[in-house]
């Protein structure tokens, strides 16, 4: 199963590559053509992306917009999907306002990724990259709505952020409607600060790891799948993925301690 995996990877980097390479200059129109589809097929989503960061490379700031809108326009439909998918966990009134903010921050976060030279996965596999994005968005914000809890807290202090105007304006007094309340602190303001510092850590201690194994991480982590799950999905044993997990939490421990420096990943 590993050797058939690898066989189809091995295909798809050589379309990637090869749809690629037979692009027309750059700026013609028959390079626009191709990349819009009107020459044919469409191009694989992850050349799209090269192009974006080659015209990106080259300061023409007009032509990558205009392919990011490209990237954007062909994610519209699988990202609407899984922004309604998670909304549904919200009260009715609430999904509608809370799409929108799951597609934006989405979107935000594939600009991103695009953009940095430095985020190597999403030119092999888009598909997942956008997966991993949706995953991480729905978490970050599902948690700060108060909707979803961190694993492991069983009662989240955060405050929920559809609360929080009510908390910036002033109580008044109920027995003296002219005395203005004094606040309470929220004791659990710090931690939350804590925690986003925490979050900033991590993201770059993952940033130090290869794509191969920050999808790990991702995998086990993030979308909760089980070591069983993956084993099977990557065509390798369970004892291998419980290995590499262990490998990586040991190079993580090491660098949180500062006991190396931070490696690049691939």
């Amino acid at each position: 199963m590993g050797d058939e995996q690898d066989a189809r990877y091995a295909v798809r980097q050589a379309e990637i590559e090869r749809a690629y390479e037979d692009l027309p200059a750059p700026s013609t129109p028959a390079y626009w053509q191709a990349l819009d589809g009107s020459r044919g097929a469409a191009l694989p989503l992850e050349t799209l992306v090269r192009c974006f960061r080659e015209r990106d490379a080259a300061h023409e700031r007009e032509q990558a917009d205009r392919i990011c809108a490209l990237v954007l326009g062909r994610s519209l439909t699988p990202t609407q999907f899984w922004a309604r998918r998670i909304a549904r966990h919200a009260p009715a009134h609430a999904r509608h306002d809370l799409e929108e903010r799951l597609e934006q921050e989405c979107y935000t976060e594939l600009w991103r990724v695009m953009s940095d030279p430095d985020q190597a996965f999403i030119l092999v596999n888009f598909d997942h990259m956008l997966q991993r994005i949706q995953d991480h968005v729905a978490h970050a914000v599902m948690q700060q709505e108060g909707y979803w809890k961190r694993r492991g807290v069983e009662t989240p202090t955060r405050v929920p952020r559809r609360l929080t105007e009510r908390l910036d304006r002033p109580a008044r007094d109920a027995d003296d409607p002219d005395t203005v309340a004094i606040p309470v602190a929220d004791l659990g303001a710090q931690e939350a600060f804590d925690w986003i510092d925490l979050a900033a850590d991590v993201d770059a201690l993952l940033e130090a790891l290869s794509p191969e194994d920050r999808a790990l991480v991702h995998d086990l982590y993030w979308r909760g799948l089980s070591q069983d799950e993956i084993a099977d999905a990557l065509g390798v044993t369970d004892r291998t993925i419980r290995n590499r997990r262990d490998r990586i939490l040991a190079l993580l421990r090491r660098l949180l301690d500062g006991e190396e420096g931070y490696p690049h990943g691939d």
